[in-house]
């Protein structure tokens, strides 16, 4: 509701305003490598960061291949317990804050390891039988192993092996496992990557695992998921990859991360092979409510090694990759849940980079982050041959300039459209303007003005220009007050009179 303000009152809430929103939800990453750690990371299936009684902590290697928790502390990362020593080894991890433990899952060329690391004032311990080998459920070519613990316990561990998508589970934290279980049909190629979530829907608990097939010269490669009711004996399962459906005109390749929210939703991300014009290389499969929808992340300029984060604050999703080609970058797009048709026309943003350095295999927690949190991100510097994170800080995300509430506004008072509304910017070339119908309840004068993110003023529209009562127009050709193109991205329209303020949020899309 737009309310009656003083004009002095706007301008001094509009100067506290623009001073706020210059720390908008996210500040810029600060990088950090990890010294003396090896870059084995693959693959971004696993999630190897985690953040646990007020600090972010990853496992990584060590320069003599031991694979320890690091603790992030006054922005350089502290080496604490050692966990795994096997330089094959690729953990995965899953921390149980409530009860102070982690779940390491630790895949490997030959036998797979099981750790539990309890975490006590401060300090981390490995209790006594741990690691548990498990027999026979090695990984092989990077197409590295996933696992979950459901919401009774079970802890569940998933590969492809052989054209078979198989698992393991223990009931008692992993001290004793079953045999392998195959699980759907036979798949159409030999190899493949699976990631598995946990989640609760309509009050009942589930555990899915989504795979996708590798790329493979002559065979048609797809992604799948399937389900699992927690309360149904084990061997019970359902597949969805008819109702998920295929990103046309593609097949799969191996390249899939899986995050479950806390309403429910399922987020999976993937990349394509084999694409051509408009199709996907990046594609995105939300399941919400027991229904499938797919949204396009890359149509061109794909990326690889990707990997999800959400946020609970601004209610905001993270889609993260890895730039292909030297230099490569860390790179991500952001997005409101709900809004995640707008994917594919964003900017992307890079969190990553350090002059010609190739970054690959990114790692992201399996948890949902927030203000308190902020989210790190770690993954292989290929050229340096270390571990380096990105943090970005999150802030509530208050639209300084949108929603200004001063007094109760009159109903023939606002901004009653703004069209076309998202635009993309090769149609801003091409010489389509918006145009911004407003309502003024007598004739008189009103200032329109542009801002960006930052609650900087791109453009002044008009000027004290004088509006006849009822509806009146303004367009504007994307430029800024220079006649330059303004970059994609979200910008404020905001129409001013002495009394009265409103402003409509403008999407121009890449």
């Amino acid at each position: 509701m737009l309310r009656k303000r003083s004009p002095q009152l706007f301008k001094i809430l509009s100067i506290l305003c623009f001073l706020f929103i210059s720390s908008i939800a996210y500040s810029q990453a600060l990088l950090v490598p990890i010294e003396d750690s090896i870059d084995n990371f693959e693959k971004s299936n696993q999630s190897k960061l985690f953040y646990h009684d007020g600090a972010w902590w990853v496992i990584a290697q060590w320069s003599d291949k031991t694979w320890h928790l690091w603790k992030y502390q006054n922005n350089t990362w502290v080496r604490d317990i050692a966990i795994d020593s096997e330089n094959k080894s690729r953990p995965d991890c899953y921390m149980d804050s409530q009860n102070n433990k982690l779940y390491v899952s630790s895949a490997h060329t030959s036998n797979h390891r099981f750790y539990v690391v309890n975490y006590s004032n401060g300090s981390w311990s490995i209790p006594e039988g741990y690691p548990v080998e498990i027999l026979d459920f090695s990984y092989s070519d990077d197409n590295v192993a996933s696992f979950c613990v459901d919401q009774s316990g079970r802890i569940w561990i998933f590969r492809i092996f052989e054209s078979v998508l198989q698992y393991v589970y223990s009931d008692d934290d992993g001290k004793t496992w079953t045999n392998k279980f195959a699980l759907g049909a036979k798949l159409n190629v030999p190899e493949g990557l699976t990631d598995a979530v946990a989640f609760t829907e309509d009050g009942v608990d589930y555990i899915g695992v989504a795979y996708a097939e590798n790329t493979a010269s002559g065979l048609d490669s797809h992604f799948g998921f399937l389900l699992h009711k927690v309360s149904d004996p084990p061997i019970v399962w359902s597949s969805e990859k008819a109702v998920m459906g295929q990103f046309p005109d593609v097949h799969s390749d191996n390249h899939i991360s899986a995050l479950a929210d806390t309403d429910g939703s399922v987020y999976i991300v993937v990349k394509t092979g084999g694409s051509s014009g408009a199709a996907a290389d990046n594609g995105l499969y939300v399941r919400k409510n027991g229904t499938w929808r797919r949204y396009v992340v890359n149509s061109v300029g794909g990326w690889t090694r990707l990997s999800l984060a959400i946020d609970h604050t601004n209610n905001d999703l993270y889609v993260f990759g890895t730039t292909e080609g030297t230099p490569a970058y860390g790179v991500y797009k952001r997005v409101a849940i709900g809004s995640e048709e707008l994917l594919d026309g964003l900017p992307q943003e890079i969190i990553l980079q350090n002059g010609e350095d190739k970054f690959n295999n990114m790692s992201l927690p399996n948890h949902p982050v927030d203000e308190t949190t902020g989210l790190m991100v770690a993954a292989q510097n290929k050229t340096d041959g270390h571990i380096w994170s990105g943090f970005l800080e999150i802030n509530e995300r208050i639209s300084a300039i949108a929603d200004q509430s001063f007094g109760t506004s009159p109903s023939d008072f606002g901004l009653v459209g703004v069209y076309p509304n998202p635009l993309k910017q090769d149609a801003i070339t091409a010489g389509t303007h918006i145009t911004a119908q407003m309502l003024l309840p007598a004739a008189q004068s009103a200032n329109i003005f542009v801002y960006n993110m930052l609650g900087q003023r791109v453009v002044t529209l008009t000027d004290h220009v004088r509006g006849q009562q009822g509806m009146t127009q303004v367009s504007w050709n994307g430029k800024n007050a220079a006649g330059q193109l303004v970059p994609p991205g979200v910008y404020f329209l905001q129409v001013q009179t002495r009394q009265y303020s409103d402003t409509k949020k403008i999407l121009i899309l890449r």
